[in-house]
């Protein structure tokens, strides 16, 4: 027997009103970072070609090809342009200005891949420099891994998720 459906939500969206729009952002990124790429293999030493990483970035971009949903979409977009942690205020809307950025350093968190929030509300961020890793390797003299402790009351203080 199937289930029966009672009822449901509409739900705003995050910044693209329909397919069109939101497509329209997703190839304004893709065309913005396919112009920023011989900058980056010059400014960052990579030992690839420029048409190697529009090729690794065609591929990370086909990756998300099947996604439909406006939200979703809007979400993967709003992600790719933030080097830091972000937060929500889960009892607000989801939009950009409920989402803010609270930590930001694209030295310091070059790649944030994890975070926890301990029993005593310490929110724990690790950061490394993967990509760096991936496309270059890592220095052995410089900081490549960093672990960052502070109060989740702290870090929220003056922000839309207070």
């Amino acid at each position: 027997m199937a289930a029966k459906v009672t009822g449901c939500k509409a739900v705003k969206p995050l910044l693209s009103a329909n397919y069109c729009e939101a497509h329209t952002r997703v190839v304004g990124l893709y065309k913005a970072y396919y112009r920023y790429i011989p900058y980056l293999v010059r400014q960052f030493d990579i030992p690839k070609s420029p048409e190697d990483c529009r090729w690794k970035l065609r591929e990370n971009f086909y990756k998300h090809a099947c996604v439909t949903d406006l939200r979703v979409i809007d979400m993967l977009v709003i992600k790719v342009n933030r080097d830091g942690v972000g937060c929500w205020n889960s009892n607000k809307p989801y939009t950009p200005d409920t989402n803010p950025l609270i930590i930001s350093d694209p030295e310091l968190f070059e790649f944030p891949n994890d975070l926890k929030v301990d029993y005593e509300d310490t929110l724990w961020i690790l950061s490394d420099k993967l990509p760096r890793f991936i496309y270059k390797g890592l220095d052995p003299n410089a900081v490549n891994h960093r672990i960052f402790s502070i109060k989740v009351v702290d870090a929220i203080t003056g922000t839309a998720c207070q």
